[in-house]
């Protein structure tokens, strides 16, 4: 691509340390060590010069995250000063979420829910000022499950309108965070409405990941889904460092895939995408999903005290995912586990069913005793929790 050999060279006499190309979606991924924040300028310079049009730029400590378009294409170019990695991602310009402040009335105190579950799984909403909803994730889908998800949304929205949801998130293609929304969207579409739908997924279909067991299906089902029930939903690919303003919340993209890349992903877990949400209030959540401990670890590094929160989601269903440092910098009063409280808090073995395949788990894991020890309230998604995130009083 012609972008791509500009910004090359404008970092020569550096070379990539490593890229990736796939034409199916349109992506484009290089990958610099050891880069000079001179350098990193270099190429905002470069792009400005091809003409390219500043979209927006962001910083968080020495972090810096710029978004430029031109014609079709968006380029997004992190860099972590710390490390001195600079990623450069071009694709399809399709659909970039406004920067512009969200005027309105308020017509509700914005709320945070775990959605009960009974089968395993991770579902988060987010009712905002508004009364519309901002969705991440969906556990395994079951007829009860589903139906009991759209009664939740409908109690909550006045009986002549449809719930509307402002945008749904799915951070990866595991089963216990997709099938719900998939089933859901199958069922309902015509008895809700959806403004924005996000993903940012590796090609699953590649040789990127070492076990992506059914991903690769869960993907095609998401894209034909959205073809044929959501034609004129919006659709958005997350990028670390984009922001969503919502009414009376904004939904922070710290982490996806591609800042893990080109480290070899050994398994789904790893291409997460990481959400802190930041409430008019002055309240923060942080959700990592299920970023693993490398994920969490390198967050950690990379924005230290700026990762407090006051209520926080327990990496990887607090089972395997997470790091003592992320939690330490996090440190939260609360916790919600998105697992039942047997799962993490026994102290032997267990060997877990119902899986793509079983899954044997030792629980003496420590980032789990930390949080368990050292947050104030902790809810297990046995039940469904609403939080009130002007107070964090429970609704």
């Amino acid at each position: 691509m012609h972008i791509l050999s500009m910004l090359k060279n404008a970092l020569q006499p550096k070379e990539p340390d490593d890229e990736l190309q796939n034409e199916k979606h349109a992506l484009y991924l290089v990958y610099y060590e050891n880069v000079a924040y001179e350098q990193f300028q270099n190429c905002l310079e470069a792009l400005k010069s091809f003409g390219a049009a500043l979209f927006a730029s962001r910083r968080i400590n020495d972090n810096y995250y710029t978004t430029y378009t031109v014609a079709d294409t968006a380029i997004h170019l992190c860099y972590y000063q710390s490390c001195r990695e600079l990623r450069i991602c071009v694709g399809r310009y399709t659909y970039l979420p406004s920067q512009a402040e969200k005027k309105g009335s308020a017509l509700t105190v914005p709320t945070l829910t775990q959605i009960g579950l009974t089968v395993e799984g991770a579902s988060h909403a987010v009712q905002l000022a508004d009364g519309s909803f901002f969705m991440l994730d969906g556990g395994i889908a079951s007829d009860q499950e589903v139906e009991r998800l759209f009664l939740f949304l409908k109690s909550r929205t006045p009986s002549h309108e449809k719930p509307r949801i402002a945008a749904w998130v799915i951070s990866h293609a595991h089963n216990d965070h997709i099938h719900l929304c998939q089933e859901f969207l199958k069922r309902y579409h015509d008895e809700i409405v959806l403004d924005l739908f996000g993903y940012n997924f590796p090609d699953y279909q590649g040789d990127l990941i070492a076990d992506k067991g059914s991903s690769p299906r869960w993907q095609a089902q998401m894209a034909e889904i959205l073809d044929t029930n959501f034609k004129n939903t919006a659709r958005w690919t997350p990028h670390s460092g984009e922001r969503l303003i919502l009414p009376g919340c904004t939904a922070e993209v710290l982490c996806t895939w591609e800042d893990f890349w080109p480290l070899p992903f050994g398994n789904i877990n790893q291409t997460s995408l990481c959400l802190r949400l930041h409430f008019d209030s002055g309240k923060i959540a942080l959700l990592p999903t299920d970023a693993w401990r490398e994920q969490t670890a390198k967050m950690a590094a990379l924005f230290g005290k700026e990762l407090k929160c006051d209520v926080l989601q327990a990496a990887h269903h607090g089972l395997a995912g997470g790091s003592i440092s992320f939690y330490e910098c996090a440190a939260p009063e609360i916790v919600l586990w998105n697992t039942p409280h047997w799962r993490f808090a026994a102290e032997q073995e267990i060997f877990v069913e119902g899986r793509e395949k079983p899954i044997k788990v030792t629980r003496s894991f420590e980032p789990s005793r930390y949080l368990i020890a050292n947050a104030g309230r902790h809810y297990t998604h046995e039940k469904t929790v609403t939080l009130n995130m002007n107070d964090l009083s429970e609704v």
